[in-house]
């Protein structure tokens, strides 16, 4: 089992509802990335915290592996992304508080990753998509949720 922590942005709107994550396979000039190359790496049962407008709004479970798939239908939202990518389907429930991450910062700091971390040691969350979160940050964030 893995503890994921998505980045929606402009997409919660579609994805969490729709029980569902999507990426593109690339960046919009072709070349790879490693935060949509995370999506070939969850698995079923893996856990998903969604995060969006400055909070974590909802906790998913995975329900599959990641696999080919057209882009959903997120209205203007991503009209650079190309037409095919990765899709996961997840269950998501929404939180009932939603939570800054931020203001647990003194906890959350000393378990970020030096790599693909979601958040920055300052507080400010990465603007990409995807990041593997270790079991210990996951239970921070799990307490708080």
């Amino acid at each position: 089992m893995r503890y994921w922590w998505v980045n929606h942005g402009k997409t919660y709107e579609f994805e969490v509802p729709g029980n569902f994550l999507w990426s593109p396979k690339t960046q919009a000039d072709g070349s790879r990335s490693q935060n949509y190359d995370f999506m070939t790496e969850i698995q079923p049962g893996d856990f998903v915290f969604s995060h969006s407008d400055r909070k974590i709004r909802a906790l998913g479970i995975a329900s599959s592996s990641a696999y080919t798939s057209p882009k959903p239908e997120f209205l203007s939202k991503g009209s650079n992304w190309s037409e095919t990518g990765w899709r996961v389907d997840v269950a998501y429930k929404e939180l009932k508080v939603p939570f800054e991450p931020q203001l647990y910062l003194d906890e959350i700091k000393p378990l970020l990753p030096e790599k693909y971390s979601p958040m920055q040691a300052s507080g400010k969350v990465q603007q990409a998509y995807l990041f593997e979160l270790s079991k210990q940050l996951f239970g921070v964030l799990h307490a708080h949720s």
